[in-house]
């Protein structure tokens, strides 16, 4: 059993915010400048073999649909907006920047990280 204290080696782009017993969380920076356009990864091992793995993020609606035609953008909104009332659902998107390989690189090592932090968990767990 390794009791070593759980330390996350990031530096550029991707930061461990919390650990939790099952489950890591993630900052995710954008390349974009917006400091409000990160995401936030969780990996979360449950009891029994999966490894679940969410990302948070806030995404707009394309509200400047239209932009040189104020009625138009107007209806479309409220035809979506009644979209989402009547059925609950609607179509959103969200983009992601990165511009260097170091943090595509740190991206993928924290998704194999929490993936190795899961398979530690359940271990422990077995014995």
């Amino acid at each position: 059993m390794n009791n070593q204290p759980f330390v996350s080696k990031f530096k550029r782009g991707v930061s461990l915010l919390h650990k939790f017993d099952d489950a890591l969380y993630y900052s995710m920076q954008c390349d974009c400048g917006d400091h409000e356009c990160g995401s936030i990864i969780e990996i979360e091992c449950d009891e029994g073999a999966l490894i679940l793995c969410n990302f948070y993020k806030d995404v707009q609606f394309d509200f400047w649909t239209y932009p040189n035609n104020p009625i138009k953008r107007f209806f479309y909104r409220w035809k979506s907006a009644i979209i989402l009332a009547f059925t609950g659902r609607i179509s959103l998107h969200g983009s992601f920047v990165i511009q260097d390989a170091e943090h595509i690189t740190n991206f993928a090592e924290a998704l194999l990280e929490g993936r190795d932090y899961c398979l530690n968990r359940r271990n422990q767990r077995e014995e």
